[in-house]
């Protein structure tokens, strides 16, 4: 078994919640991949390339199974990887998910919360953003909610053992995305805590519940 962790958006391979399950993997000899997902230019960032990211890990080694943990957006990507075996064959080998505040409903969020900003960002071609893990304001190119917009109507649906933590006061990615999502999938647990979206004062129980469901 090997794990991939799945960092969030405007993150990075070095951000906490990574190196934190580096550690722990470590500690039990596991073998761990951090991939950097800012598609080596954060501005023209898409899902498509995060997932292109993957399967070239995955087919890399095709005899090896796989985890995936995925914080935020990275726990989006996990999601819509285990719905497109039918495109990407090589993400079979993937045999369970555990996400952290996955961020589900991605681009219906993004309409919802801001319809100006949306406007602007469509009619300027991009928007600034802060990287939190390069400190710096950088462009984001709108072809992330172009791209993004393209996995809108993906059902994910696919029955697959997945567990899921969202934290109860997370004002990022609502708790109830991660809710709508078990109704889909029947093999999903979901354990909610009294956290906010990034959970970091929750990793101590995470661990403990995920060694527990991948029975390491």
């Amino acid at each position: 078994m090997k794990i991939i962790y799945l960092h969030g958006f405007a993150s990075s391979p070095k951000s906490s919640k990574a190196e934190y399950f580096k550690r722990q993997f470590k500690i039990l000899q596991i073998p761990i991949e951090v991939p950097d997902l800012n598609c080596n230019n954060f501005t023209h960032l898409t899902l498509s390339c995060q997932i292109q990211i993957i399967e070239n890990i995955i087919k890399s080694n095709l005899r090896e199974k796989y985890v995936l943990i995925g914080s935020s957006m990275g726990g989006l990507v996990a999601a819509l990887c285990v719905n497109l075996i039918d495109t990407y064959p090589a993400f079979k080998k993937i045999k369970k998910l555990v996400l952290l505040a996955p961020a589900f409903e991605f681009t219906e969020r993004i309409l919802k919360k801001d319809k100006n900003l949306l406007k602007e960002w469509k009619e300027k071609g991009f928007i600034d953003v802060e990287h939190y893990q390069w400190n710096k304001t950088l462009p984001l190119n709108y072809d992330l909610y172009k791209d993004a917009k393209k996995y809108e109507k993906l059902p994910l649906n696919r029955q697959f053992p997945v567990l899921i933590f969202h934290g109860i006061n997370d004002e990022t990615v609502p708790y109830i995305v991660s809710i709508n999502y078990m109704k889909q999938n029947p093999k999903c647990q979901t354990i909610l805590l009294n956290s906010d979206h990034s959970l970091k004062d929750q990793l101590s129980l995470i661990w403990d519940f995920t060694r527990l469901y991948l029975k390491i």
